[in-house]
């Protein structure tokens, strides 16, 4: 069984499930740097209005056992599958999912983030807690090999659900072609940029796929929007995009 094996593991940005844990996962997001008392209590309070937990686990959760349940009743290839869902900031951590599969034996793991988009910093971050969670396997059990998907932006099944999603609210208005659709996206600091970072390319290029898909005649590349996240004390960050409804990052 061990031989043919794949475990696929969903993993997710993570959101606290009490208002006491808001300051330990605001501190795990930071990197271990504590944040300010003021920093706390407005997350805590943004947290409040929203209500906890958030449904990011449970529909998480959800969407595994379905695709675990669709993989086994009609597989790809002769294999056994098993899905896993680890998260990138809060529990259940990537490096417990990460055990489970080494524990059951699984010789080959499909990494999936459940954000289309690749960059260094979101999707590169996933990587590298996936490498140091198989470097770490307890045991000394054999580690499974990786093929790591970074991105998923162009997936024909993703284009055409969002898609629908659009046709659907804009029939709701009276008059559907005279609504501006407006694509959004999680901010990243502008110095990606200048590094190569392809997310804002990728984030155009879905959203002009959905756009054309959807019926929608006006280009996202003349809907780009400016977000500010501030990239250190007294500095904020101009990054321009346009994007999509998009999982966490």
């Amino acid at each position: 069984m061990a031989s043919s094996h794949t475990a696929v593991l969903l993993m997710a940005y993570g959101s606290p499930n009490r208002l006491e844990d808001v300051e330990a996962y605001f501190t795990d997001i930071r990197g271990g740097r504590a944040p300010s008392h003021e920093a706390v209590e407005e997350l805590t309070a943004r947290y409040r209005r929203v209500g906890l937990p958030t449904p990011l686990l449970a529909v998480s959760m959800e969407l595994g056992r379905e695709l675990e349940r669709l993989l086994n009743i009609d597989p790809p290839d002769d294999r056994m599958y098993t899905v896993h869902l680890g998260m990138k900031h809060w529990a259940p951590r990537i490096a417990t999912a990460i055990d489970e599969i080494v524990d059951s034996g699984a010789d080959h793991v499909i990494a999936i983030v459940l954000a289309p988009h690749f960059s260094t910093i979101s999707t590169g971050g996933y990587r590298r807690q996936v490498d140091q969670a198989l470097a770490a396997a307890r045991g000394g059990a054999p580690i499974p090999s990786l093929d790591f998907v970074e991105s998923w932006h162009e997936l024909d099944g993703y284009l055409g659900a969002v898609a629908d999603n659009v046709r659907m609210v804009r029939a709701e208005f009276a008059n559907p072609e005279e609504v501006v659709a407006v694509f959004t996206a999680h901010s990243l600091p502008a110095r990606i940029l200048d590094e190569g970072d392809p997310y804002q390319e990728q984030l155009l290029r879905t959203s002009e796929l959905v756009a054309g898909r959807a019926g929608i005649e006006q280009s996202p590349r003349d809907l780009l929007r400016h977000r500010h996240r501030g990239e250190g004390k007294g500095r904020s960050a101009r990054y321009r995009v346009a994007a999509h409804a998009d999982a966490q990052c």
